[in-house]
């Protein structure tokens, strides 16, 4: 019987190259005091890198959703042997695809976790093992999601949605603030930079979803 170990593997593993690429780059900010060392990595290149690495987790976590989704639709299980009801008689993995896709979209979309947890809710069972992982973590994967369309878009209403996180955060916006800079800026818990804090949220919801 096919599992959900895979697509957890694969975002593990995604989501520590997309740290690991962060932390390789950031090694490149030290000064320049060894003769004949190239000059150091201005903040705005660190900080553009950051949102790299942010997007790669965060698509990587919309992947990892879809392949868990039509792994359950296909009747397979956890690692430890759980499965769930699926409302879907597809009788193959293309044929549920075609069905989530519809007829007036080129395909189906994993960004926001309330779209998500109504197609779950949909589909499976009481919306599980989907709707209670994204009801637990939906206050940082929709903060999440206002940062990577901040990133992807350049219009006035993301612009505006990010403004409004960081007004939150912060209670006011720092003069040069970007998605890149609050990225490495600290999370609530002041010991970890917000993108570790981010890609924790995302390890623990993706083991409920596929342990």
């Amino acid at each position: 019987m096919a599992t959900t170990a895979k697509p957890l593997a694969t975002l593990n593993e995604e989501l520590a190259k997309s740290v690991a690429l962060l932390e390789a780059v950031r090694a490149l900010r030290l000064p320049a005091q060894v003769p004949g060392r190239f000059r150091a990595l201005p903040n705005f290149q660190l900080a553009l890198v950051a949102e790299l690495a942010f997007l790669r987790c965060f698509l990587s976590w919309e992947i990892f959703l879809e392949e868990c989704f039509l792994a359950y639709a296909s009747g397979s299980e956890t690692p430890s042997g759980t499965t769930y009801t699926c409302f879907l008689a597809a009788p193959n993995r293309e044929s549920t695809k075609a069905i989530l896709v519809g007829e007036r979209r080129a395909f189906a979309t994993w960004t926001n976790p309330k779209d998500v947890t109504q197609r779950a809710q949909l589909y499976f069972e009481k919306g599980e093992p989907f709707a209670s992982a994204l009801a637990t973590a939906g206050g940082a994967l929709a903060d999440m999601v206002v940062v990577r369309n901040r990133i992807a878009h350049r219009s006035g209403t993301a612009a505006q949605n990010f403004l409004s996180l960081i007004r939150r955060r912060y209670g006011s916006v720092q003069p040069g603030m970007s998605p890149g800079r609050f990225l490495l800026g600290p999370a609530p818990n002041p010991v970890r930079r917000q993108i570790d804090d981010y890609v924790i949220v995302l390890k623990a919801a993706s083991r409920q979803i596929a342990s």
